[in-house]
Protein backbone atom coordinates (compact mmCIF):
# COMPACT_ATOMS: atom_id res chain seq x y z
CA UNK A 1 0.00 0.00 0.00
CA UNK A 2 1.39 3.41 -1.39
CA UNK A 3 2.29 5.54 1.91
CA UNK A 4 3.74 9.31 2.42
CA UNK A 5 7.76 9.53 2.97
CA UNK A 6 10.25 12.42 3.46
CA UNK A 7 13.35 11.64 3.59
CA UNK A 8 15.77 14.20 5.29
CA UNK A 9 19.13 14.80 3.95
CA UNK A 10 19.59 13.97 0.42
CA UNK A 11 23.21 11.92 0.87
CA UNK A 12 23.83 9.02 -0.86
CA UNK A 13 22.08 6.62 1.15
CA UNK A 14 19.06 9.00 1.67
CA UNK A 15 18.56 8.80 -2.14
CA UNK A 16 19.02 5.39 -2.53
CA UNK A 17 16.05 4.96 -0.07
CA UNK A 18 14.32 7.68 -2.28
CA UNK A 19 14.86 5.45 -5.36
CA UNK A 20 13.59 2.59 -3.57
CA UNK A 21 10.53 3.78 -2.05
CA UNK A 22 9.51 5.47 -5.26
CA UNK A 23 10.20 2.38 -7.22
CA UNK A 24 7.28 0.87 -4.98
CA UNK A 25 4.97 3.54 -5.41
CA UNK A 26 5.16 5.36 -2.15
CA UNK A 27 5.38 9.20 -2.39
CA UNK A 28 8.06 10.61 -1.38
CA UNK A 29 9.52 14.51 -0.54
CA UNK A 30 13.10 15.41 0.16
CA UNK A 31 13.49 17.46 2.78
CA UNK A 32 16.56 19.86 2.04
CA UNK A 33 18.49 22.42 4.31
CA UNK A 34 17.18 26.11 2.20
CA UNK A 35 15.05 26.96 -0.91
CA UNK A 36 18.60 27.27 -2.53
CA UNK A 37 19.54 23.17 -2.23
CA UNK A 38 15.76 23.19 -3.28
CA UNK A 39 15.86 25.23 -6.66
CA UNK A 40 19.03 23.41 -8.05
CA UNK A 41 17.27 19.52 -7.21
CA UNK A 42 14.30 20.76 -8.72
CA UNK A 43 16.87 22.33 -12.02
CA UNK A 44 18.28 18.80 -12.31
CA UNK A 45 14.93 17.47 -13.68
CA UNK A 46 13.89 16.46 -9.55
CA UNK A 47 14.34 13.21 -10.13
CA UNK A 48 16.82 10.90 -8.50
CA UNK A 49 19.06 8.17 -10.24
CA UNK A 50 20.74 5.04 -9.74
CA UNK A 51 23.71 2.95 -10.86
CA UNK A 52 23.51 -0.49 -9.68
CA UNK A 53 26.90 -0.99 -10.42
CA UNK A 54 27.04 -4.19 -7.54
CA UNK A 55 25.61 -6.49 -10.59
CA UNK A 56 27.69 -8.94 -12.68
CA UNK A 57 29.12 -7.04 -15.97
CA UNK A 58 26.93 -9.61 -17.70
CA UNK A 59 24.02 -8.23 -16.61
CA UNK A 60 24.10 -5.03 -18.31
CA UNK A 61 23.79 -2.48 -15.67
CA UNK A 62 22.28 1.01 -16.29
CA UNK A 63 21.20 3.81 -15.01
CA UNK A 64 17.41 4.01 -13.36
CA UNK A 65 15.49 7.01 -12.30
CA UNK A 66 12.88 7.72 -10.76
CA UNK A 67 9.77 9.88 -11.72
CA UNK A 68 9.78 13.71 -10.65
CA UNK A 69 9.79 14.14 -6.79
CA UNK A 70 8.74 17.05 -4.44
CA UNK A 71 11.54 19.19 -2.70
CA UNK A 72 10.83 21.00 0.17
CA UNK A 73 13.51 23.34 2.26
CA UNK A 74 13.27 22.99 6.04
CA UNK A 75 12.75 27.05 6.29
CA UNK A 76 9.26 26.62 5.34
CA UNK A 77 6.83 24.11 5.98
CA UNK A 78 7.24 20.77 5.37
CA UNK A 79 4.51 18.79 7.23
CA UNK A 80 2.63 16.74 8.07
CA UNK A 81 4.86 13.84 8.04
CA UNK A 82 3.90 10.00 8.39
CA UNK A 83 7.34 8.08 7.96
CA UNK A 84 10.45 9.98 8.43
CA UNK A 85 14.40 8.76 7.13
CA UNK A 86 17.07 10.64 8.86
CA UNK A 87 20.02 10.31 6.77
CA UNK A 88 21.57 13.11 7.39
CA UNK A 89 25.21 12.29 8.44
CA UNK A 90 26.47 12.15 12.09
CA UNK A 91 29.36 15.19 11.45
CA UNK A 92 31.05 16.33 15.01
CA UNK A 93 30.77 19.59 15.39
CA UNK A 94 29.00 19.09 18.16
CA UNK A 95 29.62 15.62 19.17
CA UNK A 96 29.89 16.21 22.98
CA UNK A 97 32.26 12.90 23.80
CA UNK A 98 35.03 15.22 22.07
CA UNK A 99 34.83 18.07 23.94
CA UNK A 100 35.29 15.23 27.24
CA UNK A 101 37.79 13.30 25.64
CA UNK A 102 40.96 13.33 25.46
CA UNK A 103 43.67 16.01 23.83
CA UNK A 104 43.77 18.46 21.37
CA UNK A 105 43.52 16.36 17.81
CA UNK A 106 43.92 19.20 15.32
CA UNK A 107 47.09 19.85 13.72
CA UNK A 108 45.51 22.97 12.26
CA UNK A 109 42.28 25.06 13.91
CA UNK A 110 39.74 26.41 10.88
CA UNK A 111 36.77 27.66 12.47
CA UNK A 112 34.05 26.12 10.34
CA UNK A 113 30.29 26.98 10.31
CA UNK A 114 27.56 25.19 12.60
CA UNK A 115 26.89 21.42 11.18
CA UNK A 116 23.83 20.56 11.56
CA UNK A 117 24.01 16.60 13.74
CA UNK A 118 20.84 14.50 13.48
CA UNK A 119 19.53 15.55 16.75
CA UNK A 120 19.54 18.72 15.66
CA UNK A 121 17.80 17.95 12.06
CA UNK A 122 15.21 15.88 13.82
CA UNK A 123 14.51 18.88 16.43
CA UNK A 124 13.86 21.08 13.34
CA UNK A 125 10.88 18.53 12.23
CA UNK A 126 9.86 17.69 15.39
CA UNK A 127 6.70 19.46 15.17
CA UNK A 128 5.82 18.21 11.87
CA UNK A 129 5.60 14.73 12.94
CA UNK A 130 1.75 13.19 13.13
CA UNK A 131 0.84 11.03 16.25
CA UNK A 132 2.32 7.50 15.59
CA UNK A 133 5.03 9.00 12.97
CA UNK A 134 7.76 6.21 12.43
CA UNK A 135 11.19 7.75 11.99
CA UNK A 136 14.30 6.01 10.71
CA UNK A 137 17.85 6.83 11.65
CA UNK A 138 20.57 5.48 9.31
CA UNK A 139 23.66 7.31 9.98
CA UNK A 140 26.95 5.65 10.09
CA UNK A 141 28.08 5.98 14.14
CA UNK A 142 24.42 4.89 14.78
CA UNK A 143 25.04 4.50 18.35
CA UNK A 144 26.77 7.37 19.19
CA UNK A 145 23.67 9.09 17.52
CA UNK A 146 21.13 7.39 19.83
CA UNK A 147 23.48 8.43 22.59
CA UNK A 148 23.17 12.07 21.52
CA UNK A 149 19.67 12.03 20.93
CA UNK A 150 19.11 10.92 23.91
CA UNK A 151 20.45 13.84 25.67
CA UNK A 152 19.89 16.55 23.41
CA UNK A 153 15.81 15.53 22.42
CA UNK A 154 15.01 12.91 25.35
CA UNK A 155 12.48 14.58 26.73
CA UNK A 156 10.92 15.46 23.75
CA UNK A 157 11.42 12.17 22.10
CA UNK A 158 10.28 10.50 25.88
CA UNK A 159 13.29 8.68 26.02
CA UNK A 160 14.64 7.84 29.70
CA UNK A 161 17.15 10.30 30.63
CA UNK A 162 21.48 9.40 30.59
CA UNK A 163 23.38 8.37 32.90
CA UNK A 164 24.63 11.92 33.65
CA UNK A 165 21.34 13.65 33.72
CA UNK A 166 19.61 11.54 36.13
CA UNK A 167 16.44 12.37 37.07
CA UNK A 168 17.11 16.17 35.83
CA UNK A 169 15.42 18.06 33.34
CA UNK A 170 17.38 18.15 30.06
CA UNK A 171 18.86 21.20 28.80
CA UNK A 172 19.56 21.83 24.99
CA UNK A 173 23.16 23.81 24.59
CA UNK A 174 22.19 26.69 22.70
CA UNK A 175 25.03 26.18 20.47
CA UNK A 176 22.31 23.57 18.38
CA UNK A 177 20.06 25.66 17.96
CA UNK A 178 21.47 27.57 15.03
CA UNK A 179 18.49 25.64 12.95
CA UNK A 180 15.99 27.10 11.33
CA UNK A 181 12.17 26.80 12.65
CA UNK A 182 10.49 25.40 14.53
CA UNK A 183 12.70 25.53 16.95
CA UNK A 184 12.36 28.51 19.98
CA UNK A 185 13.41 29.59 23.28
CA UNK A 186 12.54 29.60 26.50
CA UNK A 187 13.30 31.87 29.07
CA UNK A 188 17.35 31.83 30.10
CA UNK A 189 17.64 29.47 33.40
CA UNK A 190 19.84 32.59 35.27
CA UNK A 191 21.68 29.96 37.50
CA UNK A 192 23.41 27.55 34.78
CA UNK A 193 23.91 30.05 32.28
CA UNK A 194 22.00 27.68 29.58
CA UNK A 195 18.43 28.29 27.88
CA UNK A 196 15.91 25.80 27.70
CA UNK A 197 14.57 24.51 24.57
CA UNK A 198 11.47 24.53 24.05
CA UNK A 199 9.85 23.01 20.97
CA UNK A 200 6.77 24.97 19.73
CA UNK A 201 4.35 24.72 16.40
CA UNK A 202 5.17 27.48 13.78
CA UNK A 203 2.05 27.21 11.99
CA UNK A 204 0.13 24.79 9.94
CA UNK A 205 1.07 21.12 10.58
CA UNK A 206 3.07 22.12 13.18
CA UNK A 207 -0.17 23.40 14.96
CA UNK A 208 -2.21 20.72 14.44
CA UNK A 209 0.44 18.37 16.28
CA UNK A 210 0.11 20.57 18.92
CA UNK A 211 3.50 21.94 18.90
CA UNK A 212 5.35 19.93 20.18
CA UNK A 213 6.78 15.66 20.17
CA UNK A 214 4.16 14.07 18.56
CA UNK A 215 2.42 11.25 20.46
CA UNK A 216 4.43 7.71 20.64
CA UNK A 217 6.66 8.96 18.10
CA UNK A 218 8.08 5.73 16.99
CA UNK A 219 11.85 5.54 16.50
CA UNK A 220 13.69 3.20 14.86
CA UNK A 221 17.70 2.96 14.35
CA UNK A 222 19.19 0.95 11.36
CA UNK A 223 22.73 -1.23 10.21
CA UNK A 224 22.64 -0.10 6.83
CA UNK A 225 25.76 -2.41 4.98
CA UNK A 226 24.97 -1.35 1.14
CA UNK A 227 27.98 0.88 -0.38
CA UNK A 228 27.13 3.73 -2.29
CA UNK A 229 28.04 7.04 -3.42
CA UNK A 230 27.09 10.02 -5.27
CA UNK A 231 28.62 10.86 -8.61
CA UNK A 232 30.80 13.75 -9.10
CA UNK A 233 31.41 15.71 -12.46
CA UNK A 234 34.52 13.58 -12.47
CA UNK A 235 33.18 9.99 -12.34
CA UNK A 236 32.17 8.50 -15.86
CA UNK A 237 30.56 4.79 -15.87
CA UNK A 238 28.22 5.86 -18.23
CA UNK A 239 26.15 9.06 -16.77
CA UNK A 240 22.58 9.20 -15.96
CA UNK A 241 19.52 9.78 -18.52
CA UNK A 242 17.76 12.81 -17.88
CA UNK A 243 14.61 11.50 -18.92
CA UNK A 244 11.45 10.02 -17.71
CA UNK A 245 11.10 7.59 -14.60
CA UNK A 246 11.97 3.75 -15.37
CA UNK A 247 15.31 2.24 -16.87
CA UNK A 248 17.56 5.39 -18.76
CA UNK A 249 20.67 4.83 -20.43
CA UNK A 250 24.39 6.58 -21.25
CA UNK A 251 23.19 10.06 -22.47
CA UNK A 252 26.75 11.77 -22.58
CA UNK A 253 25.49 14.50 -20.19
CA UNK A 254 26.80 16.09 -17.28
CA UNK A 255 25.98 14.04 -14.66
CA UNK A 256 23.14 15.23 -11.86
CA UNK A 257 24.20 15.89 -8.44
CA UNK A 258 21.34 13.33 -7.29
CA UNK A 259 22.80 10.22 -8.87
CA UNK A 260 23.91 7.55 -7.30
CA UNK A 261 26.44 4.83 -7.67
CA UNK A 262 25.26 1.33 -5.99
CA UNK A 263 28.23 0.05 -5.44
CA UNK A 264 28.10 -2.97 -2.66
CA UNK A 265 25.01 -5.25 -2.73
CA UNK A 266 24.49 -4.95 1.44
CA UNK A 267 21.07 -5.06 3.27
CA UNK A 268 19.40 -2.82 6.33
CA UNK A 269 19.03 -4.69 9.85
CA UNK A 270 16.20 -2.30 11.70
CA UNK A 271 14.65 -2.26 14.93
CA UNK A 272 13.36 0.46 17.54
CA UNK A 273 15.11 2.81 19.59
CA UNK A 274 13.99 2.52 23.11
CA UNK A 275 14.82 -1.49 23.25
CA UNK A 276 17.99 -0.44 21.78
CA UNK A 277 18.70 1.72 24.63
CA UNK A 278 17.07 -0.62 27.56
CA UNK A 279 19.86 -3.35 26.16
CA UNK A 280 22.63 -1.00 25.89
CA UNK A 281 21.96 0.22 29.40
CA UNK A 282 21.99 -3.11 30.69
CA UNK A 283 25.42 -4.14 28.90
CA UNK A 284 26.56 -1.21 30.75
CA UNK A 285 26.03 -2.55 34.34
CA UNK A 286 22.86 -3.27 34.84
CA UNK A 287 22.59 -6.54 33.71
CA UNK A 288 25.52 -9.45 33.76
CA UNK A 289 28.49 -7.85 33.21
CA UNK A 290 32.14 -8.76 31.77
CA UNK A 291 34.99 -8.48 34.07
CA UNK A 292 38.24 -8.34 32.39
CA UNK A 293 41.75 -10.17 32.87
CA UNK A 294 44.52 -8.13 34.85
CA UNK A 295 45.80 -7.19 31.12
CA UNK A 296 42.54 -6.06 29.84
CA UNK A 297 45.05 -2.19 29.09
CA UNK A 298 47.21 -4.30 27.12
CA UNK A 299 46.41 -3.78 23.23
CA UNK A 300 45.24 -6.76 21.33
CA UNK A 301 46.90 -7.98 18.11
CA UNK A 302 46.20 -11.45 17.76
CA UNK A 303 48.50 -13.89 15.14
CA UNK A 304 45.50 -16.91 14.79
CA UNK A 305 43.49 -17.64 11.82
CA UNK A 306 39.96 -17.93 12.45
CA UNK A 307 36.38 -18.15 10.75
CA UNK A 308 34.60 -14.81 9.41
CA UNK A 309 31.59 -14.08 11.71
CA UNK A 310 28.28 -14.74 10.40
CA UNK A 311 26.85 -11.74 8.89
CA UNK A 312 26.35 -10.15 5.93
CA UNK A 313 28.85 -8.20 4.05
CA UNK A 314 28.91 -4.58 2.82
CA UNK A 315 28.10 -1.12 4.16
CA UNK A 316 26.91 2.33 3.45
CA UNK A 317 30.84 2.55 4.07
CA UNK A 318 30.91 -0.27 6.18
CA UNK A 319 29.86 -2.49 10.25
CA UNK A 320 29.38 -1.99 14.86
CA UNK A 321 30.15 -1.18 18.33
CA UNK A 322 28.90 -1.58 21.30
CA UNK A 323 27.96 1.21 24.26
CA UNK A 324 29.99 0.16 27.68
CA UNK A 325 29.49 3.85 28.93
CA UNK A 326 26.07 4.38 29.88
CA UNK A 327 23.61 5.75 27.66
CA UNK A 328 20.70 4.97 29.76
CA UNK A 329 19.56 4.42 32.96
CA UNK A 330 17.36 1.95 33.97
CA UNK A 331 15.63 -0.33 31.49
CA UNK A 332 13.61 2.10 28.48
CA UNK A 333 10.36 0.96 28.18
CA UNK A 334 9.79 -1.96 25.71
CA UNK A 335 5.85 -0.56 25.00
CA UNK A 336 2.59 -1.71 25.86
CA UNK A 337 1.70 -5.08 24.22
CA UNK A 338 -0.34 -5.07 21.66
CA UNK A 339 1.10 -1.93 20.22
CA UNK A 340 4.20 -4.05 20.35
CA UNK A 341 2.92 -6.06 18.27
CA UNK A 342 1.40 -3.57 15.91
CA UNK A 343 4.93 -1.99 15.58
CA UNK A 344 6.27 -5.40 14.76
CA UNK A 345 3.78 -6.13 12.04
CA UNK A 346 4.06 -2.68 10.47
CA UNK A 347 7.88 -2.83 10.43
CA UNK A 348 8.01 -6.94 9.11
CA UNK A 349 5.33 -5.86 6.17
CA UNK A 350 7.70 -2.60 5.32
CA UNK A 351 10.27 -4.60 4.78
CA UNK A 352 8.78 -7.07 2.92
CA UNK A 353 7.34 -4.38 0.62
CA UNK A 354 11.38 -2.75 -0.17
CA UNK A 355 13.21 -5.83 -1.33
CA UNK A 356 15.49 -3.85 -3.37
CA UNK A 357 16.71 -1.99 0.33
CA UNK A 358 17.05 -5.94 1.85
CA UNK A 359 15.90 -4.96 4.93
CA UNK A 360 15.21 -7.02 7.35
CA UNK A 361 14.10 -6.99 11.12
CA UNK A 362 16.14 -7.64 14.05
CA UNK A 363 14.66 -10.40 15.87
CA UNK A 364 15.69 -8.56 19.40
CA UNK A 365 17.60 -5.28 20.47
CA UNK A 366 20.94 -7.44 21.65
CA UNK A 367 20.99 -8.92 17.72
CA UNK A 368 20.50 -5.30 16.58
CA UNK A 369 23.51 -3.42 19.16
CA UNK A 370 25.92 -6.94 18.10
CA UNK A 371 24.56 -5.55 13.98
CA UNK A 372 25.04 -1.81 15.09
CA UNK A 373 28.87 -2.85 16.90
CA UNK A 374 29.65 -5.00 13.99
CA UNK A 375 29.26 -2.16 11.47
CA UNK A 376 30.91 0.56 13.95
CA UNK A 377 34.00 -1.80 13.49
CA UNK A 378 33.99 -1.87 9.87
CA UNK A 379 33.18 2.01 9.77
CA UNK A 380 36.20 2.54 12.17
CA UNK A 381 38.83 0.34 10.27
CA UNK A 382 38.10 1.28 6.74
CA UNK A 383 36.99 4.85 6.57
CA UNK A 384 39.68 6.45 8.32
CA UNK A 385 42.04 4.39 6.62
CA UNK A 386 40.37 4.96 2.90
CA UNK A 387 40.07 8.69 3.94
CA UNK A 388 43.85 8.74 5.00
CA UNK A 389 45.10 6.79 1.94
CA UNK A 390 42.97 8.51 -0.79
CA UNK A 391 41.98 4.84 -1.76
CA UNK A 392 38.43 2.78 -2.32
CA UNK A 393 37.38 0.09 0.00
CA UNK A 394 38.85 -2.36 -2.49
CA UNK A 395 41.97 -1.03 -2.98
CA UNK A 396 42.32 -1.46 0.99
CA UNK A 397 41.68 -4.95 0.73
CA UNK A 398 44.53 -5.45 -1.96
CA UNK A 399 46.62 -3.97 0.83
CA UNK A 400 45.65 -6.63 2.98
CA UNK A 401 46.06 -9.39 0.39
CA UNK A 402 42.49 -10.07 -0.54
CA UNK A 403 39.96 -9.25 -3.45
CA UNK A 404 41.12 -8.38 -6.66
CA UNK A 405 44.24 -7.06 -7.29
CA UNK A 406 45.84 -8.38 -4.37
CA UNK A 407 49.08 -7.07 -3.46
CA UNK A 408 50.11 -9.61 -0.56
CA UNK A 409 49.38 -8.40 2.93
CA UNK A 410 51.17 -5.51 3.74
CA UNK A 411 52.43 -5.54 7.19
CA UNK A 412 52.25 -1.95 8.67
CA UNK A 413 48.41 -1.46 6.84
CA UNK A 414 47.69 -5.08 8.38
CA UNK A 415 48.55 -4.15 11.78
CA UNK A 416 46.42 -1.03 12.09
CA UNK A 417 43.51 -2.74 11.05
CA UNK A 418 44.06 -5.62 13.86
CA UNK A 419 44.74 -2.94 15.77
CA UNK A 420 41.33 -1.10 15.63
CA UNK A 421 39.77 -4.43 16.16
CA UNK A 422 41.29 -5.31 19.11
CA UNK A 423 41.17 -1.97 20.56
CA UNK A 424 37.09 -2.30 19.87
CA UNK A 425 36.72 -5.78 21.33
CA UNK A 426 38.86 -4.50 24.80
CA UNK A 427 36.31 -1.54 24.98
CA UNK A 428 33.54 -3.61 24.59
CA UNK A 429 33.88 -6.85 25.48
CA UNK A 430 34.07 -10.21 23.41
CA UNK A 431 30.73 -11.00 24.30
CA UNK A 432 29.71 -8.02 22.33
CA UNK A 433 30.53 -9.19 19.03
CA UNK A 434 28.23 -12.38 19.62
CA UNK A 435 29.76 -13.99 16.15
CA UNK A 436 33.26 -13.44 17.29
CA UNK A 437 32.95 -14.62 19.92
CA UNK A 438 31.66 -18.04 20.98
CA UNK A 439 33.18 -19.09 23.52
CA UNK A 440 33.27 -17.01 26.39
CA UNK A 441 34.13 -18.72 29.73
CA UNK A 442 32.14 -18.27 32.53
CA UNK A 443 32.15 -18.52 36.65
CA UNK A 444 29.89 -20.07 38.54
CA UNK A 445 30.13 -17.20 40.96
CA UNK A 446 27.35 -14.54 41.36
CA UNK A 447 28.36 -11.03 39.32
CA UNK A 448 28.12 -8.43 41.10
CA UNK A 449 24.74 -6.84 40.99
CA UNK A 450 24.12 -8.06 37.74
CA UNK A 451 22.33 -11.13 39.03
CA UNK A 452 23.79 -13.38 36.57
CA UNK A 453 26.77 -15.59 35.53
CA UNK A 454 29.71 -12.98 35.68
CA UNK A 455 31.67 -13.37 32.27
CA UNK A 456 35.48 -14.11 32.40
CA UNK A 457 37.34 -13.11 29.69
CA UNK A 458 41.10 -14.35 28.90
CA UNK A 459 43.34 -13.78 26.13
CA UNK A 460 42.70 -15.95 24.01
CA UNK A 461 39.16 -15.07 23.96
CA UNK A 462 39.73 -11.42 23.31
CA UNK A 463 42.40 -12.61 21.08
CA UNK A 464 39.99 -15.10 18.78
CA UNK A 465 37.01 -12.40 18.99
CA UNK A 466 39.69 -9.66 17.39
CA UNK A 467 40.61 -12.29 14.64
CA UNK A 468 37.15 -12.81 13.73
CA UNK A 469 36.14 -8.88 13.80
CA UNK A 470 39.78 -8.82 11.57
CA UNK A 471 38.03 -11.48 9.39
CA UNK A 472 34.75 -9.59 9.59
CA UNK A 473 36.30 -6.18 8.45
CA UNK A 474 37.96 -7.93 5.23
CA UNK A 475 34.80 -9.37 3.87
CA UNK A 476 33.08 -5.82 3.78
CA UNK A 477 36.16 -4.46 2.33
CA UNK A 478 36.14 -6.97 -0.38
CA UNK A 479 32.29 -6.51 -0.98
CA UNK A 480 32.03 -2.88 -1.60
CA UNK A 481 35.10 -3.17 -2.95
CA UNK A 482 33.95 -0.47 -5.91
CA UNK A 483 32.50 2.04 -3.20
CA UNK A 484 34.67 4.92 -1.50
CA UNK A 485 33.96 5.62 1.73
CA UNK A 486 31.41 8.47 2.99
CA UNK A 487 34.89 9.73 4.94
CA UNK A 488 36.98 9.84 1.94
CA UNK A 489 34.00 11.36 -0.11
CA UNK A 490 33.70 14.37 2.74
CA UNK A 491 37.82 14.78 3.18
CA UNK A 492 38.20 14.76 -0.81
CA UNK A 493 35.35 17.51 -0.61
CA UNK A 494 36.53 19.66 2.11
CA UNK A 495 33.29 18.83 3.96
CA UNK A 496 33.32 17.98 8.04
CA UNK A 497 33.63 14.06 8.37
CA UNK A 498 31.62 11.34 10.91
CA UNK A 499 35.29 10.62 12.49
CA UNK A 500 33.91 11.82 15.87
CA UNK A 501 30.80 9.57 15.89
CA UNK A 502 32.94 6.37 15.03
CA UNK A 503 37.03 6.42 16.01
CA UNK A 504 36.05 9.46 18.48
CA UNK A 505 33.22 7.75 20.06
CA UNK A 506 35.03 4.28 20.81
CA UNK A 507 37.91 6.47 22.13
CA UNK A 508 35.72 8.03 24.56
CA UNK A 509 33.92 4.94 25.45
CA UNK A 510 37.15 3.67 25.88
CA UNK A 511 38.57 5.94 28.38
CA UNK A 512 35.32 5.40 29.60
CA UNK A 513 36.03 2.30 31.04
CA UNK A 514 39.28 2.71 31.92
CA UNK A 515 40.81 0.85 28.46
CA UNK A 516 43.47 2.17 25.81
CA UNK A 517 42.68 2.84 22.20
CA UNK A 518 45.95 4.44 20.73
CA UNK A 519 45.47 3.41 17.05
CA UNK A 520 41.28 4.36 17.01
CA UNK A 521 43.06 8.16 18.71
CA UNK A 522 45.71 8.49 16.42
CA UNK A 523 43.38 7.77 13.25
CA UNK A 524 40.76 10.09 14.52
CA UNK A 525 43.51 12.57 14.70
CA UNK A 526 44.62 12.42 11.82
CA UNK A 527 41.64 12.34 9.85
CA UNK A 528 40.55 16.07 11.85
CA UNK A 529 43.73 16.82 10.54
CA UNK A 530 42.58 15.97 7.26
CA UNK A 531 39.92 17.88 7.46
CA UNK A 532 41.32 21.08 8.88
CA UNK A 533 44.07 20.75 5.83
CA UNK A 534 41.38 20.54 3.27
CA UNK A 535 39.10 23.38 4.99
CA UNK A 536 42.50 25.39 4.87
CA UNK A 537 42.82 24.72 1.04
CA UNK A 538 38.95 24.86 0.18
CA UNK A 539 39.61 28.83 1.86
CA UNK A 540 42.44 29.54 0.39
CA UNK A 541 44.59 29.58 3.65
CA UNK A 542 46.60 26.42 3.13
CA UNK A 543 49.32 25.63 0.64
Amino acid sequence: MSASWHILGPGSLGLLWAFHLCKEAHKVTLLVRNEAAAEAFRRHGSRVHILEAWRPRGDGAHWLSTEPLQVLPLTGPVGPIHNLVVATKATGACAPWVARAARPHSIIEIPQPPTPVPAAALAAVLPHLLPGARCFLLQNGVLAVAEEMQHKLGAQLGLPPTAAEGQHKLRMPPALLGLPQPLAMGAPNRSSGTEEARLVGSGGAGEQCGGSAPARLRLYVASVTHGCYRLTSQDQPGEPDGGGGGSGGSSGATPSPYSVVHAGLGGVSVGRLEPLLAATAAAAGGGPHRRPAADTAAAVNPTATAAAPNAAPGTDDTAPAADTSPIATGAAAAGDGADDDDDDASLAALCASLPGLALRPAPHAAALRADLLAKLAANCAINPLTALLGCTNGALAALLGCGSGALGEQPHVARLVRAVCGELVQVFGAEAFPAAAPAAEQTGEEGGGGGGLEVVEGEAVRAEAAQRLFDWVLRVAVATGANRSSMLQDVTAGRPTEVDYLSGWVVAKAAAVGVAAPVNETLHGLVKAREALAAAHASGVGG
